[in-house]
């Protein structure tokens, strides 16, 4: 997995949505990611240490003009990432959270959502993530996964640089043009400023795209949870004061189907193996 110390699955703007407007886009040159099918988004690691909440610190979030079904579902699931990081959760009722989520009323489907604490350089008066719900809790409740790993500083899954997945490029690029050639075919280097994982096929900010998209046709699953991987990366970018409350630990490496490596990682249970 990537962070880059500096990430939903598809949309064709860069932006941020205004409180009194969540479908309004400002300018297009801010760090953010999008939602599905493509985001516009730079060229930067997949977890950004830079852009890291400080360790231990109080993460406050507003939720803006949602219904009150959106709002426990956008907390269920923003909740999901909470055991993994040190930082504490606190949903507040006013406008002015450090990560402020609005609404894009399309009904499209998707997100967008700034990385980490550059959402802090974002305008008091502009939203720093946006959903676009669908009625669908199982397909929101992804989106709303993988735009909060952005807000945490976790970048695409996919752009990892031992992403073996054989894309159609030429499928890809007469679909989507630039904006796909970046997205699949941009990787992202390990760097001072990244912290890179072992690949994860299974992370929930990974796009997956159909078999007909494939040079091969042979794609990733569509993840609608925390991958064991996403939750390992979230301990290690937030972890815990005491070492003995870490939950996810890697035990071994293990070839994968796609001829990378995998993730052989075990969830702290009664008898789990300890560092």
């Amino acid at each position: 997995m990537i962070v880059n110390t500096h990430s939903t699955p598809f949309a064709f703007s860069d932006s941020s949505s205004k409180h009194t407007d969540s479908n309004q886009r400002a300018d297009t040159q801010k760090n953010i990611e999008l939602p599905d099918p493509f985001p516009i988004r730079k060229k930067r690691g997949i977890a950004d240490t830079q852009s890291l909440w400080p360790q231990h610190s109080t993460v406050k979030i507003s939720l803006i003009d949602m219904s009150d079904k959106q709002r426990e579902l956008t907390k269920t699931n923003i909740l999901k990432w909470q055991p993994y990081i040190n930082l504490k959760l606190e949903f507040i009722d006013t406008a002015d959270g450090d990560i402020r989520i609005g609404t894009k009323p399309d009904g499209l489907g998707g997100g967008w959502s700034r990385v980490g604490t550059d959402a802090k350089n974002e305008k008091p008066s502009w939203n720093t993530m946006a959903i676009s719900f669908i009625n669908d809790p199982k397909e929101d409740g992804r989106i709303i996964q993988h735009e909060f790993g952005h807000a945490l500083g976790i970048k695409h899954e996919h752009r990892h640089p031992d992403n073996p997945l054989m894309y159609n490029r030429q499928k890809i690029e007469m679909e989507y043009g630039k904006f796909g050639t970046n997205e699949f075919f941009t990787k992202i280097p390990a760097g001072d400023s990244t912290k890179l994982t072992p690949y994860d096929s299974r992370s929930i900010m990974h796009y997956h795209l159909p078999e007909n998209y494939m040079s091969n046709g042979i794609t990733n699953t569509e993840n609608y949870t925390l991958s064991t991987g996403d939750k390992y990366l979230a301990e290690n970018l937030y972890p815990p004061k005491n070492k003995s409350d870490r939950r996810v630990f890697l035990t071994k490496n293990l070839k994968g189907s796609f001829g990378t490596y995998e993730w052989a990682l075990a969830e702290k249970h009664a008898g789990a193996p300890q560092e």
